[in-house]
């Protein structure tokens, strides 16, 4: 039987709420402790940290993990505490955490996080172990962490160690999608807004139209997991602050359950929270009792949606973003060809973390295919990086091929 213990050890995970299906986990950045600002530091906490020593009096491990860069091109720094349940019996109701990170290039900015725990009453001759475990985002550089956790007996367990941050040699292109020096805590939510910053418009702009299918990764799990949402909002995140393109029209949708969950048309950009909100709506168990008597439903919404997408906005591209996706009955060839638009290029960003499983074409995959568009498998960061980079090719080159032709006397 699982100790109750396990129902409070997921409530410690260092990242900020997810406005999505799976709950809420907390975090505080503490931008007050930077240079100029007013101290919430505790001098005994100041001393622990500056110190940069070991410290047992509340016996834990802290075990770092190498970053991973993810899907938000931002590297993701872990780590482990184990303890062992009979040392927090006497813990009090409550354990702090607090560490700070600092920047090889920026020591005077260093970035303070804090995270407060609530202790269930435990018995002392339990003999488990509790782990626990904290994330933070960075940037390409090198950081130290100086980390600290916290009874209500002011027993103290103190770490420190150093990471480093960088991009694979072998996927060197993507380093221009990457900040240097970043600290941050985690991205609230997944769906949050692209900045407008990041958006140097240029040139003559692309109008697209992406259709995304939110679905999980795991054919057999009846719910998207954080890291389904994660991946498939990166990917938007990605279109989102490309200069190159002036207007979106989004069809949010799941193929499995039959149901448009959000639309948008010409916006000049993607109301990522809107979104958000949207997808909490979705229940992939349900599907319409109307739609359940259609026969190859699953099919006929794929055909609607896809036919409803280039003729609302007549776009210059049209980009599906979707998980495997293998149904019963593919499109059949008339209706294929009833989606084929001149110089108006197709494309599917295949969100597939394990290509091995399903090495074939999907149902979107067949219909790319036979419409002449590209599929791109996006697997690690970098293939994220390289399809957009040749999907943008493609689009700038058929609305040059466009204007020239309407130029044409």
């Amino acid at each position: 039987m699982r100790p109750p213990w396990n129902n409070f050890a997921p409530a410690f995970v260092i990242s900020a709420a997810i406005l999505c299906p799976g709950g809420a986990r907390s975090q505080t950045l503490l931008p007050e402790l930077s240079p100029g600002g007013s101290s919430r530091l505790l001098p005994t906490d100041a001393a622990v940290l500056d110190l940069q020593e070991p410290r047992m009096d509340l016996p834990c491990t802290v075990r770092p993990f190498k970053p991973e860069l993810g899907f938000d091109f931002k590297f993701h720094s872990r780590y482990q505490v184990s303890v062992a349940m009979n040392d927090l019996a006497d813990a009090g109701h409550l354990l702090t955490i607090l560490f700070r990170v600092v920047s090889e290039d920026h020591r005077d900015a260093p970035a303070y996080f804090e995270q407060r725990i609530r202790v269930p009453a435990l018995e002392a001759d339990n003999k488990g172990r509790v782990e626990l475990s904290g994330e933070f985002l960075l940037g390409e550089g090198k950081y130290h962490v100086d980390w600290l956790m916290r009874d209500s007996s002011e027993r103290v367990c103190a770490s420190s160690w150093d990471v480093e941050a960088k991009v694979d040699p072998k996927e060197s292109q993507i380093s221009r999608d990457i900040v240097h020096g970043l600290i941050q805590p985690m991205e609230v939510p997944f769906l949050a807004d692209a900045s407008r910053a990041d958006r140097d418009r240029r040139g003559s702009l692309l109008n697209v139209t992406i259709v995304v299918n939110f679905a999980p990764q795991d054919l057999r799990s009846a719910t998207l997991s954080d890291t389904d949402i994660e991946v498939l909002a990166a990917i938007l995140r990605k279109m989102a602050r490309d200069p190159r393109i002036g207007s979106y029209s989004i069809v949010a949708c799941s193929i499995r359950a039959q149901q448009v969950i959000f639309r948008q048309s010409n916006a000049a950009r993607i109301d990522l929270p809107a979104l958000g909100e949207a997808l909490k709506s979705l229940n992939l168990a349900r599907v319409n009792v109307k739609e359940l008597s259609v026969k190859n439903g699953e099919t006929e919404f794929l055909t609607s949606v896809t036919q409803e997408a280039f003729k609302s906005s007549q776009p210059d591209g049209l980009i599906f973003v979707s998980p495997k996706c293998p149904l019963d009955v593919d499109l059949s060839r008339e209706t294929i060809e009833g989606l084929r638009y001149p110089d108006r290029p197709v494309f599917y960003l295949n969100y597939n973390l394990e290509p091995g499983i399903f090495p074939w074409h999907d149902a979107i995959g067949h219909v790319v295919k036979r419409l002449g568009g590209y599929e791109y498998t996006i697997r690690r960061p970098g293939d994220l990086s390289n399809a957009w980079s040749e999907v943008v090719a493609h689009l700038l080159a058929s609305h040059t091929r466009q204007a020239a032709a309407i130029s044409q006397p």
